[in-house]
């Protein structure tokens, strides 16, 4: 019965744990030659800072709706201040991935920038789905 429990309680984390997997090669793979440049118009809103946005916004997105809805808990949790919730620190994890990636971007020689900006997007991007999905109604 416990084990039972177990598995189908992280078979829902399975979509965001994919999410996951998916934004880290997308932003550790090294980067090709053959990896075309954005055009100079559209290098002046900054794409890649959109995609880091969008993409660590969706994940916790994904996190929320795959684990937070089907908690049998909801009630209690959301009684909770924010800082005590189980999405508050998945919020923090997954900032402190974005934080990894930039960390491995300069560690290794792959071709990939380190910028700043992008971690504020990544934190951005995960912080604004957080107060989307937790402000009252």
């Amino acid at each position: 019965m416990l084990k039972e429990t177990f598995i189908k309680m992280n078979f829902r984390k399975i979509p965001a744990i994919l999410w996951g997997f998916f934004i880290f090669y997308l932003t550790i793979k090294p980067k090709k030659a053959s990896d075309h440049e954005f055009p100079m118009w559209l290098m002046t809103i900054k794409p890649d800072k959109i995609a880091h946005f969008v993409f660590w916004g969706i994940w916790f997105w994904i996190y929320y709706f795959s684990v937070r809805y089907k908690n049998a808990n909801h009630e209690i949790q959301e009684q909770k201040p924010f800082y005590q919730r189980s999405d508050f620190f998945a919020a923090c994890w997954m900032v402190a991935c974005g934080a990894l990636v930039e960390f491995l971007q300069w560690y290794t020689d792959w071709g990939r920038s380190v910028e700043a900006m992008d971690l504020i997007a990544d934190t951005l991007g995960v912080f604004l789905a957080f107060w989307l999905l937790n402000r009252k109604k």
